[in-house]
């Protein structure tokens, strides 16, 4: 170059022989430096959005040289590079522990109001980690309570009939102010009139029957097990003519009404049970 070689940069001469060419840089670049380096992570971040509904939960980072996925509720590290994707993500949030508590106190919450708009009813689920003792549940009972901030306005818990719950009340009664209890705690422990009427219902089938009840459980049991004996009573149910379009299906012991249904459709079918015992003793 001779003197009177230029570089003409932002309206300012630069002779030659004062500066090497090579401290100009005039290429642009996208490698962060340390005063953009925040810039240059959130302009990262809007290029490469991740839109899985996974990161709703969960937070990327590097630990230990290592990208991974932090869960913003229970903080377990999951891998959180692009080769391990966001499924496994997902398959946790769906048993995250911790998930199911914030749902059961904020997501699962519903208030069903009455048609003068004044009275309201709370419908939830909460997820209790084991063991399922007095204090556990106790405990569980009161965080609910104090997030709806009605601590001071219960009036009954309504409970079925286990021995677990009975204790359960006594350490709620330790915890709430018994002065703003109906009648001083006397009517915070309702049974429930469910359980008991199933309890009513149970007792009374074995007092009729005895064992008949059980031994219908074990012959819808049998023939409902493998889709082979479910296809021969099928073909019995034809063969006899029996007008009868009823599935064959178990009761659940805590439903003193599902009972009803399993043996008013065993009556219907009674004809073939008796053909069927013939045939497999």
């Amino acid at each position: 170059m001779t003197n009177d070689d230029t570089i003409d940069l932002d309206n300012k001469n630069i002779e030659s022989n004062s500066t090497p060419s090579m401290a100009v840089d005039v290429e642009t670049s996208s490698a962060p430096t340390n005063t953009n380096e925040s810039q240059y992570d959130e302009n990262l971040k809007k290029k490469r959005k991740l839109t899985s509904p996974a990161w709703e939960h969960f937070k990327k980072m590097k630990v230990g040289g290592v990208m991974k996925a932090i869960c913003d509720h229970c903080h377990k590290h999951l891998g959180a590079e692009i080769k391990n994707g966001t499924k496994h993500l997902l398959d946790h949030i769906a048993v995250c522990p911790m998930i199911k508590q914030r749902d059961t106190r904020q997501m699962l919450l519903k208030a069903n109001s009455s048609s003068d708009g004044k009275c309201a009813s709370l419908d939830t689920f909460m997820y209790v980690p084991s063991p399922h003792d007095a204090e556990n549940l106790g405990d569980a009972l009161m965080e609910c309570l104090l997030d709806w901030n009605i601590e001071r306005k219960l009036l009954t818990l309504t409970l079925d009939n286990c021995s677990t719950n009975d204790a359960m009340v006594n350490v709620m009664l330790d915890k709430l102010d018994k002065s703003l209890l109906l009648v001083n705690d006397k009517l915070l422990h309702i049974r429930c009139a469910t359980h008991i009427l199933n309890l009513i219902v149970k007792e009374g089938l074995e007092n009729l029957f005895g064992s008949g009840v059980e031994r219908i459980r074990d012959s819808i049991a049998f023939w409902t097990t493998t889709p082979k004996r479910l296809e021969k009573f099928d073909e019995s149910v034809r063969h006899l003519n029996i007008p009868c379009s009823k599935v064959l299906y178990l009761d659940i012991n805590t439903r003193w009404n599902s009972t009803y249904l399993m043996l008013s459709t065993v009556l219907s079918y009674k004809d073939v049970f008796s053909r069927l015992r013939q045939h497999e003793p």
